[in-house]
């Protein structure tokens, strides 16, 4: 965490070379351990792969050797059961609504306007430096201000699992050692504020779900979603056939990392 604070306090230089700033430790670890290594983070033990090849077969991933990882308290609070942590069928039935490539064209016209009305924004601040980084994110949206309040709860959330990566988990109980008073189990500030927070996002994407669909309604001709990754989401929960049909939580928890 150290090294990680010590190169985000200064600007990146002007290259191509992101490794050395978004894991600098594991950068560091390279040069003395070499591409592939073993570490720990608290109880769990990681194989770090920076090799291209072995990362291809990593991947690649057909005889299912390579497991994913299982994530616990903030981050599978975060994930909970979307394409990044989900298995077998139902990953299979995930990944196809992740991979939207195809549908970047219909979002051209979105992606314009959206362009459009921050640069507008930033007229206002002529001849001044401006920090661009809260306005370039990937979005399940076409529209990036209907998101802004998500991404800022989203923002906040990884805060807290950046602020809490080394808990030593106590079996049966969690992250930390709570005690029972009054027939309640006292939480840590970090509990609450995530669990608040993720009840919010939660509670922010159902609402754009159900405006989807009332939007769909005006016009049952068309039933037109949108052509966003939220809009094939709101359809594929509509699909009549079950396999490919998803659940209101399925929408909720793809959209999430997006």
């Amino acid at each position: 965490m150290s090294k990680r604070k010590e190169v985000t306090t200064r600007p990146m230089e002007l290259s191509h070379q992101i490794f050395p700033r978004v894991l600098p430790h594991i950068y560091a670890w390279t040069k003395v351990y070499g591409r592939n290594f073993l570490c720990c983070y608290g109880t769990q033990a990681h194989m770090v792969v920076t090799d291209p090849e072995l990362i291809k077969e990593v991947l690649n991933n057909k005889e299912r050797e390579y497991p994913k990882i299982q994530f616990d308290h903030y981050m599978k609070k975060l994930l909970e059961e979307g394409t990044v942590t989900a298995r077998g069928e139902k990953w299979a039935k995930l990944r196809k609504f992740s991979n939207h490539a195809e549908c970047l064209k219909a979002m051209i016209l979105a992606m314009i306007t959206s362009v459009e009305i921050m640069l507008e924004g930033w007229r206002k601040h002529n001849g001044k430096e401006i920090e661009v980084f809260q306005k370039f994110k990937d979005s399940f949206l076409s529209n990036y201000l209907e998101g802004e309040q998500i991404f800022d709860k989203l923002t906040r959330f990884a805060h807290l699992i950046f602020k809490n990566p080394y808990k030593i988990r106590v079996p049966g109980v969690g992250y930390h050692l709570q005690i029972q008073c009054c027939g309640q189990l006292l939480k840590t500030s970090d509990d609450v504020e995530s669990e608040k927070l993720e009840q919010g996002i939660r509670n922010s994407i159902f609402n754009m779900v159900r405006k989807r669909e009332e939007a769909a309604l005006i016009d049952q001709m068309k039933q037109h979603y949108g052509s966003d990754l939220l809009g094939l989401l709101v359809k594929a929960s509509h699909d009549t056939d079950e396999k490919v049909k998803l659940s209101i939580d399925d929408v909720i928890d793809e959209c999430k990392p997006f």
